[in-house]
């Protein structure tokens, strides 16, 4: 339907063509619809100065030909948000990286960093797995260089929420993201948990072979590692309480750990 200035308008997902409705989806229990499309993200009304379905043909056509001009990253910005780890995944899998691995590297750096999608996603796993080598081209050189300095094997932490030590436990094992920084941890932790909610603070070590990467690029000293090389690893579980009865001091509780480890 036409509107306002010549503008396309699409109140509400009926409007929109039949074929493009079955990309609209509600958030939640909101009510409120969102127009979700690799090209174009939404929440409605909807209002273009073209046709969606021309809208999305640009872009398409603009995306398609900056790939084919070998810029890859401006191919992967072409798309929204939520739609680039499965577009990297898709380039990956047709080949597109065999010769460049560590173009793939650093792209999974860019998405890890600004694309908020949920750590237990299957794409980050995908992603991490590529077997295709040179996965340090993950970090920049300064990253690259604080990783060599740090001991072997590193104190790792990971901030998590469970209602009791077992889903704490499963938590902090099938994670990517870790931190070598307990407070950084604590934090996340404290932030996780819901008004019933405890707090969790995992720690292990591992072997710097097993790091994917090290990334200060949000300010979380931040360790990224296969959930499956810390599986069988001794791994100690403190809980900082509950947001309701007001969490523990975590730094007495870590300290008293580390203390005890090494008496």
């Amino acid at each position: 339907m036409s509107g306002l200035e010549g503008y396309s308008i699409y109140p509400t997902p009926h409007d929109l063509p039949q074929a493009l409705q079955r990309y609209c989806m509600e958030a939640g229990d909101s009510g409120i619809y969102i127009f979700h499309h690799r090209f174009c993200v939404c929440p409605f009304p909807l209002a273009f100065p073209v046709p969606l379905r021309d809208l999305l043909s640009k872009r398409e056509g603009d995306a398609m030909a900056v790939l084919a001009s070998g810029k890859t990253l401006s191919y992967l910005m072409h798309h929204e948000k939520p739609y680039r780890p499965e577009v990297l995944i898709d380039l990956l899998n047709d080949g597109h990286f065999n010769n460049t691995p560590a173009q793939y590297w650093q792209l999974v750096r860019d998405v890890w960093v600004n694309i908020d999608l949920p750590e237990d996603s299957p794409y980050w796993a995908e992603m991490l797995a590529a077997d295709i080598g040179n996965s340090q081209d993950m970090m920049c050189e300064k990253d690259r260089e604080d990783l060599a300095v740090m001991p072997d094997p590193i104190r790792v932490w990971r901030g998590v929420e469970g209602s009791d030590e077992a889903s704490a436990l499963e938590a902090v094992r099938t994670g990517h993201s870790w931190s070598v920084s307990k407070e950084i941890a604590a934090r996340f932790a404290k932030s996780f948990a819901r008004s019933n909610g405890k707090a969790w603070v995992g720690s292990v070590l591992v072997s710097k072979t097993q790091v994917v990467a090290y990334l200060t690029d949000r300010g979380e000293a931040e360790i990224i590692l296969h959930p499956e090389d810390v599986t069988g690893l001794d791994m100690e579980l403190i809980s900082l309480g509950t947001k309701t009865a007001g969490f523990s001091d975590p730094e007495d509780k870590l300290s008293a750990s580390q203390t005890s480890e090494a008496q």
